[in-house]
């Protein structure tokens, strides 16, 4: 019969350990992107980037996860910008070396065996955008909380939704993925007619991913949805999300809007 080759054992070939097994088994521990565990450095946000004169990025201790391998920053670290480009955690495993790094120009990570780079921060035009994935037990790629109330002061239809809030941007690596969001309150005026049908979608830059809450009652109601986007036409790169809506037979409401994540799917 065939044999597999098996790792770890406690004899035979199984007992070598080697760092390409070790990052082999790693991987589904926990998807790559900042230890958001509480034990971890930082203490769930580590790695945390801000822009001061220079331009310089300054970046808070912390640890994260490198396709299978672990890697921390022990204490706070600066790292000289541009206008433009990406600073990423780069891992290069020829030379067991990971390295804070900024990549002038830059659009995408390199995100390969020989050379794997995790997103932290991105400039564009002088401004600095957090940019991190987090690693956790559900994938999560962003986050973000308390967006606020925002007024939808006339029906608006579909092809005419309003802005609902827009989140911050986040690096996309072209998988397929989820999004994720949690509606606190649904306020809405005395409907024209019939009931309120309120719906938001997810979009990146320009492209809807679909509806995502739903709510239908004259006084508006708490919601929860979640959407797949299960092929990969999101190019990887750094991409705006936003949320859209629209109300039907009501002349004006308001949307409290509490969580949005974007999970790995």
């Amino acid at each position: 019969m065939p044999d597999l080759t098996v790792w770890p054992t406690d004899g035979a070939d199984g007992s070598v350990s080697s760092e390409a097994r070790w990052r082999k088994m790693a991987r589904p521990w926990a998807p790559s992107g900042v230890d958001s565990s509480l034990l971890g450095l930082g203490a769930g946000n580590g790695l945390a980037p801000t822009l001061v004169a220079g331009p310089t990025i300054n970046v808070t201790a912390g640890a994260c996860w490198l396709d299978g391998h672990y890697a921390e920053l022990a204490t706070p670290a600066s790292v000289p910008a541009t206008a433009n480009g990406l600073l990423v955690v780069r891992f290069t495993p020829a030379d067991n070396h990971a390295e804070l790094l900024y990549r002038d120009a830059a659009l995408t990570c390199t995100q390969t065996l020989a050379t794997w780079e995790l997103p932290v921060a991105q400039m564009v035009a002088g401004a600095i955008n957090d940019i991190r994935w987090f690693a956790n037990s559900s994938g999560e790629l962003a986050l973000a909380q308390n967006t606020g109330t925002v007024a939808m002061t006339a029906s608006h239809t579909a092809a005419s939704p309003i802005d609902v809030v827009n989140i911050p941007a986040v690096y996309l690596d072209g998988s397929p993925i989820e999004c994720e969001a949690t509606v606190l309150t649904m306020g809405f005026l005395t409907p024209t007619s019939g009931s309120v049908f309120e719906t938001l979608d997810v979009w990146i830059d320009n492209t809807a991913l679909g509806s995502l809450v739903r709510a239908y009652a004259p006084g508006g109601s708490p919601g929860w949805g979640r959407l797949r986007r299960s092929d990969a036409l999101v190019a990887a790169g750094v991409h705006r999300l936003r949320l859209r809506g629209y109300l039907s037979n009501a002349t004006a409401g308001a949307v409290t809007l509490t969580t949005l994540r974007i999970l790995r799917v």
